[in-house]
This record gives C-alpha cells, sequence and structure tokens, in this order.
C-alpha cells in the first residue's frame, strides 16, 4: 500500500511537471528600450553609409533599406529593439552580406559582430545582444567581441566612417571634433 501511494505521489508531480512546461510557451521578446532608429544610425555608421548631419533614425532606415537591409517585419523607426528585432536584423545583415550588397568598413567585419556592435552602441545590454544573435543562428563568439567593439563608445550612437581609428570625435583618441578622418602617417 505504502509503495503505490508513493508511485502515485511521484506521477503525480511528473504530470504536474509536465502541465507547467506544457503551458508555458515560448518566452516573450526580450524588451530593451532602446529604438530600432537608434540601431539604424549605429549599423549605418559602423557600414560606412553616408547620412546627413544630425541625421535621425528614419535618415538610417531609409539608408539602410536601399542597400536590402530590412528586418523581417520591416523598420520602425520609433519602435523598441527587442530581442526579436535584434534576431531579424542579424538575419537581414547576413544576407546581404552574402549577396555582397553590404562589406563593414569598421573594425567588426562579421554580421554577428556588426549588428552586436550597432545594438550595444544603442545601449542594449551585451547578454541580450549575443543572445538575441545566437538564437538567429549567428556566431556567439563573434557577436560577444561586436558587442564588445560597440560597447568601447558608451553613452550613445558612435560614428565610424572608412578608414576612421574608431574612437569617438572629440574623445582625445584621434578623429578630431569635427571631420572624423585619420591624419595619413608618413610611410616609412
Amino acid at each position: 500500500m505504502k509503495n503505490e501511494k508513493r508511485v502515485c505521489r511521484k506521477l503525480a508531480v511528473s504530470l504536474v511537471v509536465l502541465v507547467v512546461f506544457f503551458f508555458a510557451g515560448t518566452a516573450p521578446a526580450q524588451v530593451t528600450g532602446a529604438t530600432q532608429g537608434s540601431v539604424a544610425l549605429n549599423l549605418a555608421s559602423l557600414l560606412g553609409v553616408s547620412l546627413p548631419a544630425n541625421a535621425t533614425g528614419q535618415n538610417a532606415v531609409d539608408a539602410l533599406s536601399a542597400l536590402g537591409i530590412s528586418p523581417e517585419s520591416g523598420w520602425n523607426a520609433n519602435a523598441t529593439a527587442d530581442s526579436n528585432f535584434i534576431s531579424s536584423l542579424y538575419k537581414a545583415v547576413l544576407t546581404a552580406f552574402n549577396t555582397g550588397k553590404i562589406a563593414p568598413k569598421s573594425g567588426a567585419h562579421a554580421p554577428s559582430s556588426l549588428v552586436a556592435a550597432a545594438c550595444t552602441s544603442a545601449n542594449i545590454s551585451q547578454s541580450s545582444c549575443v543572445d538575441a544573435i545566437r538564437n538567429a543562428g549567428g556566431s556567439g563568439d563573434a557577436a560577444a567581441q561586436g558587442a564588445g567593439f560597440g560597447l568601447s563608445a558608451p553613452g550613445g550612437p558612435i560614428y565610424y566612417g572608412p578608414g576612421f581609428d574608431g574612437t569617438r570625435p572629440g574623445s582625445g583618441g584621434g578623429g578630431g571634433g569635427v571631420t572624423p578622418r585619420p591624419t595619413p602617417s608618413p610611410s616609412h
């Protein structure tokens, strides 16, 4: 009799655990607080896309769309950049990269690292970026490297152009406060 009760309890507990897992479903997209427009500004900058002075997120969205980079559900510059958006953006950048529509002009050379750098520069946590990219099939290692690259310029968008040394304008690391271009070095 005791054995039957024990078996019944074990079955009941197992059934409860299975029911909880069955009804739990998938986790909701993690909300980041950053906008799709701020991520677009950073990505356009990392790709060396020419944007007008004082460009808005919508300017960057338009420029990236012209390059064929558009997340699955389209762009909304004012919408929150959640984990679903990051995953979808990674896939769009990967496609553009593989078809030769884009080539990185910064220290982030793989699609995983480009998207992660753009996202962390928009103040999205490194772990959120890396997880979303990894969940979309991207390289977690490259994403972590790109996220670290994006974190090197905290406090907002980073402005990298072709040949620029990767520091923020006016930060004392080169590039000056007006035109972010390196000074040509003499040949040795």
